[in-house]
């Protein structure tokens, strides 16, 4: 049987929550408490969560075939308003997705910064490969929704998170 990953739940309404989410992580960090539970490390999370937004603004090196957009549009609300399930793989993509670089925790913490900022202030123009043409707020929904996934692997209360090196704690394995 397979074991199941620990996560935390996390509902995020705004780009400001997701900020003050940052803002505990960090904390956790600095204090040497932040592990993950999942496969990646904290720097790889944050840095995936960053390309996702800034390919709103640069483009996707990807296109989603017809059928399954029109399947993913039906199902448009759902993505951007309901939860995101760990464990999807987009065909074709190198380890089941993309910006899987890995990064130290303050690379991927900045570069994630910076694109929930631009996201805050600037409406992407670019049409989303799956949904389509997004709204400013759908948008803002998306990247919400992406945050709660991927941030609830990071685990802020360790009681020991010993890192390997001087730059990340390193992920666990399940």
């Amino acid at each position: 049987m397979a074991q199941m990953t620990r996560t935390r739940e996390l509902h995020f309404e705004k780009l400001a929550d997701i900020q003050m989410e940052l803002d505990r992580i960090e904390q956790a960090h600095a204090a040497g408490r932040l592990v993950t539970t999942g496969n990646w490390s904290a720097g790889k999370i944050l840095g995936h969560l960053a390309w996702w937004v800034e390919r709103a603004y640069h483009g996707y090196p990807f296109e989603v075939p017809w059928l399954v957009r029109k399947i993913l549009r039906l199902r448009k609300n759902k993505m951007l308003f309901g939860r995101m399930r760990p464990g999807f793989r987009l065909p074709r993509a190198p380890g089941g997705t993309y910006g899987t670089e890995e990064m130290t925790f303050e690379a991927g913490l900045q570069r994630y910064r910076e694109a929930l900022e631009r996201l805050r202030v600037q409406p992407p123009v670019l049409a989303n490969p799956a949904l389509g043409d997004l709204n400013h707020h759908e948008w803002i929904a998306l990247a919400c929704r992406h945050a709660e996934l991927h941030l609830g692997f990071l685990d802020l209360q360790a009681a020991s998170a010993a890192p390997q090196d001087q730059n990340e704690a390193r992920p666990t394995s399940v």
